[in-house]
């Protein structure tokens, strides 16, 4: 079940789509959860809640294990040059009100896989509606 969003208009809405059958899509694109062995993947074993993939909120904060920082979205986004325009064209997947994962910045560092970590997927964008 892939949801389809503004009939492959660009908009800068705010957007919300639960993940079903590994597969989630937004306005801008079609996106695959598929089974990795990547170490900046997302441990699945980790997530408590269904996914929901959405655009960024205010006050979004993800946590960068590699640079020991939790760091806002907004500062994230300035870091790599993202107009405020473009930002709600990222995908964001959300454990509850946690976030697991950014397009274009990777997983939240409490997501990551360790030692431990059997069940380790990662985020493919199948269809990039922006081309």
């Amino acid at each position: 079940d892939i949801i389809h969003f503004c009939n492959n208009e660009i908009c800068s809405e705010e957007w919300c789509s639960e993940v079903n059958d590994n597969c989630f899509s937004s306005p801008y694109g079609t996106y695959r959860l598929v089974q990795s062995t990547d170490t900046d993947g997302i441990d699945a074993d980790k997530i408590n809640e269904k996914l929901v993939a959405s655009s960024r909120k205010d006050g979004d904060k993800i946590y960068l294990k590699k640079r020991k920082i939790t760091k806002s979205l907004k500062k994230a986004f300035n870091e790599i040059k993202i107009p405020v325009s473009h930002r709600n064209e990222f995908a964001v997947l959300r454990d509850g009100d946690r976030i697991v994962w950014v397009e274009g910045i990777g997983t939240d560092g409490n997501y990551l896989p360790d030692d431990n970590s059997m069940n380790v997927i990662s985020v493919i964008k199948e269809v990039d509606k922006l081309d």
